[in-house]
């Protein structure tokens, strides 16, 4: 038995439980899910865009040489953009969308926590390790090391920055 996937499956469950207990119906309970889908769905393809646009900016060398192109590029993301606001802006104009609408930063918020206290409770073999953690792990294991400390570089007999 799966028993890792049943605990999983229970716990997104739950929270549907409370919701319908919250609510008037399931069609509310259903307006509340679908709308914190849809602008999570809005902040996923956001970050997409973003990504999109800085790739373009920083390494326009990859972009020209690429056979896959976004038609109309640039103005694209910004079209999308303008839609996406739009969006969240009818979802607000509704009084059962927008306590969907603003529940995503408590979402977001819960996932933050969650994922800090994860890390924190993790054995040290088990935690995810980032560049910005490897290189603050780095730091503390090498004397004489870290922000702010010059380093003599053997190369060019000048000294740079760590």
């Amino acid at each position: 038995m799966p028993a890792n996937a049943l605990v999983f499956s229970v716990c997104c469950t739950l929270p549907a439980i409370g919701l319908l207990y919250a609510s008037d119906s399931i069609m509310m309970a259903f307006t509340y899910a679908s709308t914190t889908a849809t602008v999570l769905f809005i902040f996923v393809w956001s970050v997409i865009l973003v990504s999109y646009l800085v790739y373009r900016k920083r390494r326009p060398q990859l972009h020209q040489a690429s056979v896959y192109k976004m038609p109309f590029g640039a103005p694209m993301c910004w079209i999308v953009f303008v839609f996406f606001g739009v969006s969240l802006v009818i979802l607000g104009l509704d009084p059962d969308t927008l306590i969907g609408e603003v529940f995503v930063p408590v979402w977001f918020l819960v996932m933050f926590v969650a994922s800090h206290s994860r890390q924190q409770l993790a054995p040290a073999s088990v935690r995810v390790s980032t560049p910005l953690a490897r290189r603050r792990r780095r730091s503390r294991l090498r004397p004489g090391t870290g922000p702010g400390v010059r380093a003599e570089n053997p190369n060019s007999g000048q000294s740079r920055d760590r």
